[in-house]
């Protein structure tokens, strides 16, 4: 907080000459980084430095291979819905394209999957996965 003070106090007057009918003050303090004053500029590049070391951007699961628990490719993350503390709560995926049913999206609970360097792995085997979507591909049907 002492940071975002320390911004506002080296950049109140550029802000207010060239930010005061903007959207957004950050947007405009980034789009204006070259015209902003020494001390701005130097305020401005603390404060984003700091968040860099604060928060470093974890890679995206989307795309990543999700196996049973047989180590068998079964499907692929598509999407992935974050909580507040940055773990997911849900991963949307599209399973069964090996299997030869096509594909089916799924949600995936934290619960049944384990993280792996390569992917996700569920706590399934492919041919139990297989099951299951088949039943659910029986029961859409009817």
């Amino acid at each position: 907080m002492q940071r975002i003070a320390r911004v506002a106090a080296a950049c109140w007057s550029d802000i207010q000459a060239q930010c005061a009918s903007a959207d957004s003050i950050v947007q405009c303090i980034s789009a204006n980084r070259a015209s902003l004053s020494p001390r701005c500029q130097a305020a401005a590049a603390e404060l984003r430095s700091a968040s860099q070391q604060e928060a470093p951007r974890k890679p995206s699961l989307a795309g990543a291979p999700i196996f049973g628990a047989d180590g068998v490719k079964v499907g692929e993350v598509t999407a992935v819905k974050g909580g507040l503390d940055g773990k997911p709560q849900m991963i949307q995926a599209e399973m069964g394209s090996r299997l030869g049913l096509g594909t089916t999206t799924v949600l995936i609970t934290p619960d049944e999957f384990e993280p792996r360097q390569d992917g996700l792995q569920l706590r399934m085997s492919a041919e139990e996965i297989e099951a299951v979507l088949q039943d659910q591909a029986v029961q859409q049907r009817q």
